[in-house]
């Protein structure tokens, strides 16, 4: 599952109250009242989420790069980037 899938519901609904057991949306539960959000709504706003953090990270790194830093300055000085080197 999506590490983004809480932050998704919070973007659709930014006053959702839930709770995902095991981090699967089969087994979501909607606390308060909350309007239950489609899992399919909930995983697109996720996987748009996911791109931009992808996004983000690439432009970080490409911006390092026009600093001259190396892929190994860059990878001691940011190691969650090393996978966008």
């Amino acid at each position: 599952m999506s590490e983004f899938n809480g932050v998704a519901i919070l973007e659709i609904n930014k006053d959702a109250k839930f709770t995902i057991p095991e981090d699967n949306l089969d087994k979501i539960v909607w606390l308060d009242g909350t309007t239950p959000i489609a899992k399919a709504d909930i995983e697109k706003k996720a996987k748009e989420l996911e791109d931009k953090h992808i996004a983000d990270k690439k432009t970080k790194v490409s911006g390092l790069r026009k600093m001259n830093l190396t892929d190994a300055e860059i990878e001691l000085l940011y190691p969650d980037l090393k996978e966008y080197l």
